[in-house]
């Protein structure tokens, strides 16, 4: 009998020590999680909304300038391109530092395979964006070229060339290629990242 009382407790201390791991690291991972997808919104959100004040700054610029309603146009395009990539400079936003921990402890081991693809999710994710904001840009360039702009003859024929061509296709093949109106989601489906558009 002292052998079963053993065997008993033995066992009992065992499921509360999984238990107890399961609870920690769920509770980590709901911490972590949260932590990713907010700072990948915020730097979404901050994109945005440095886009919108440089494409209003370079409209007024431009336009009051003498540049009249071409020039307005023109000045809101090259200030919005510009200030979304001065964003992409600042803002510091990096996956990697929001990964989420793959140490599992002695009892989960298995989970850690799928905290490495959420951090992977992030990286395609964060890499996505940055191939549509350079296909933007190219749009933009070609844009302001066609139109016989002096912003867009600053680049030479580039801009004329990128008119013509997705540079989304250049990007590398893992790249999610994303269409406006889509949602990236994470975390199994447990929640949305955010809404990529193609400039």
């Amino acid at each position: 009998m002292p052998e079963d009382t053993g065997y008993g407790s033995g066992r009992t201390k065992l499921l509360y020590d999984i238990s107890k791991e399961q609870a920690f690291e769920a509770k980590r991972y709901d911490e972590e999680l949260t932590a990713a997808e907010d700072a990948a919104k915020a730097d979404s959100e901050g994109s945005s909304l440095w886009q919108t004040l440089g494409t209003v700054a370079g409209a007024l610029f431009f336009g009051l300038g003498g540049g009249g309603i071409k020039g307005a146009y023109e000045g809101g395009i090259a200030g919005g391109e510009g200030a979304k990539w001065l964003h992409r400079l600042f803002s510091g936003y990096d996956p990697e530092d929001y990964s989420i921990s793959t140490d599992m402890g002695k009892f989960n081991v298995q989970e850690a395979y799928k905290m490495e693809d959420v951090n992977r999710q992030f990286e395609d994710a964060h890499k996505s964006q940055f191939w549509q904001d350079v296909a933007g840009t190219g749009k933009a360039i070609g844009s302001l070229a066609y139109l016989g702009s002096d912003l867009g003859g600053m680049f030479g024929e580039t801009g004329s060339e990128i008119l013509g061509k997705d540079i989304l296709d250049i990007a590398p093949e893992n790249v999610y290629r994303g269409q406006p109106g889509d949602f990236i989601r994470l975390g199994g489906g447990k929640s949305t990242l955010w809404e990529t558009s193609l400039a």
